[in-house]
């Protein structure tokens, strides 16, 4: 290629050398690109030095990014066509394998005859500045989408810019919205001061962050969490002011809602509260309010009760000076519904006390009948023991009615046993029978009668006390000279037993000592 002759005809060498941006130049002969001329300054944009231009015609095209090769081909083949000008935004890969953003300029030179003398053109790196314009195109399409609303005013306040959002949610069209302050979305809620301290805030250069009750364009109400910023000029000054908002409308109905249904369970725990005191007074007034004297016999007994209401229920019936009775029963279930059916369990007993209350079959009998009749949800378990006292002995005859076995002490032998006989729940099933048991006391044995409060003691293995040997080994470690001090040890024991854990059930333990 005649470099010198080109340059000669047309161009100053040492001007076209000294240009910062990358000339190129095609000279046409008949409409034919017949040679290429490269600036030096083609390495500071492509990497590549004249002579790899020179020695190779078309790597001016391979270095073209390829998926804007197509397009880069249409625009030049337009040029030629129109015999114009134009520019085109390209990417080219530079030689070290980066890619960057080229500003494409070309204009031809058209002889006396019409015809293509040049194509000559200017490659600029606009690199940096087309990857600030995707930040920027970016930037602009997320706030476009954006699902907060975004309002941006001048220092006065006055918008200038409001986002799809915006739109959507107040109702305000774009074009309804710029130039007005957002003072149009005020409710009248919030007062002078909310937004007096709003505009100390951003005046300051600081952020602002609080809740705004708006009103739509429509008329309707809704909540807005925001963030309020200043925007500053290079030289520090405040310029605008960026609104980003969030819709928490319902968030607020939400916990509105949960305020006021917090306010009604309140409401009601309050009530429930009173109603369970009540009950545990009631339940309480149930049951005797001392041991009565009975010769030939010394009774005690320990209540220990939960928190909760029902449980454990017992009552002493005295039919003659040598003729005693004793009920110990456990209403299923707390709460009040029980302690209201536990007011049906002593009205039946009450009523039946008197006809019945010398035999414990017929009694028993009798009490599930009573309350299969008057309210077949609820059930007891229990035992009715009459106790017969003579000159030499006691005699007993109980019945039980799926009640924990008693315990037996005999002083004579310094031994403890079980009282088993069996019989179904009370007040759940129709024609159920009751049968008694006899035992015989003499000076000095006790017997224990006492709700599942001690036997389900559960310590932190889980393992209850149990209704058996380690029933009997409990009442064992127990044994004391005085009744009273053996119920003192009974419950001491169980507690014992349950260490961290809590007893789960009222505990009810009655003791009857033949003296």
């Amino acid at each position: 290629m005649d470099i010198q002759h080109f340059n000669s005809e047309h161009y100053s060498v040492n001007l076209l050398e000294n240009i910062h941006e990358y000339f190129y130049s095609v000279k046409f002969e008949n409409n034919t690109p017949v040679h290429t001329f490269h600036s030096k300054s083609c390495k500071k944009v492509t990497g590549y030095e004249v002579k790899e231009f020179e020695n190779d015609e078309y790597l001016w095209f391979r270095i073209i990014h390829e998926e804007d090769r197509e397009i880069v081909k249409q625009f030049v083949n337009e040029i030629i066509q129109n015999k114009g000008e134009g520019r085109i935004e390209h990417r080219i890969v530079h030689k070290n394998g980066t890619i960057c953003w080229v500003l494409n300029s070309m204009t031809t030179v058209i002889d006396e005859k019409s015809d293509i003398q040049y194509l000559n053109g200017f490659l600029m790196d606009i690199t940096n500045s087309k990857k600030t314009e995707l930040e920027l195109k970016k930037l602009y399409r997320a706030v476009e989408q954006s699902p907060s609303t975004i309002v941006i005013t001048d220092r006065n306040g006055s918008i200038e810019y409001v986002n799809p959002k915006f739109v959507t949610l107040t109702g305000y069209s774009f074009e309804e919205a710029i130039g007005k302050n957002p003072r149009i979305l005020k409710s009248g809620s919030q007062g002078k001061e909310f937004y007096q301290q709003l505009w100390e805030t951003i005046l300051s250069g600081n952020e602002w962050r609080g809740e705004f009750h708006n009103k739509k364009k429509n008329g309707e109400d809704y909540w807005e969490f925001a963030s309020i910023s200043p925007i500053f000029d290079f030289k520090g000054n405040i310029t605008h002011f960026i609104a980003v908002k969030e819709d928490i409308t319902q968030r607020k109905l939400t916990e509105e809602a949960l305020r006021e249904r917090e306010r009604q369970l309140r409401i009601r725990n309050e009530i429930m509260e009173k109603d369970l005191k009540l009950a545990q007074i009631i339940q309480r007034s149930f049951l005797p309010d001392k041991v009565p004297g009975v010769k030939g016999l010394n009774i005690d007994y320990r209540y220990q009760p939960l928190d909760k209401v029902g449980g454990d229920y017992f009552t002493f019936v005295e039919k003659s000076d040598k003729v005693f009775g004793i009920l110990q029963c456990d209403v299923a279930g707390h709460g009040v519904a029980a302690a209201l059916f536990l007011s049906l369990v002593k009205s039946i007993t009450d009523r039946i006390s008197g006809k019945f209350g010398d035999d414990p079959e017929k009694y028993l009998d009798m009490l599930n009948i009573m309350l299969i009749k008057e309210m077949q949800q609820f059930f007891i378990t229990g035992v009715y023991a009459v106790f017969r006292i003579e000159d030499d002995a006691v005699f007993i005859e109980l019945a039980n009615g799926g009640h924990p076995p008693q315990v037996l002490y005999k002083a004579q032998q310094n031994s403890f046993e079980l009282v088993k006989s069996s019989g179904t729940v009370i007040g759940m099933i129709e024609g159920a029978s009751y049968r008694k048991k006899e035992l015989r006391m003499q000076k000095g044995d006790m017997l224990f009668i006492f709700t599942d409060g001690i036997p389900e003691a559960e310590n932190d293995e889980k393992k209850m006390v149990g209704f058996e040997d380690d029933l009997i080994a409990l009442f064992q470690r127990a044994r004391r000279r005085s009744l009273s001090e053996a119920l003192d040890a009974v419950l001491e024991e169980v507690s014992a037993f349950a260490g961290k854990e809590n007893i789960e059930d009222d505990i009810l333990i009655i003791g009857i000592e033949a003296t």
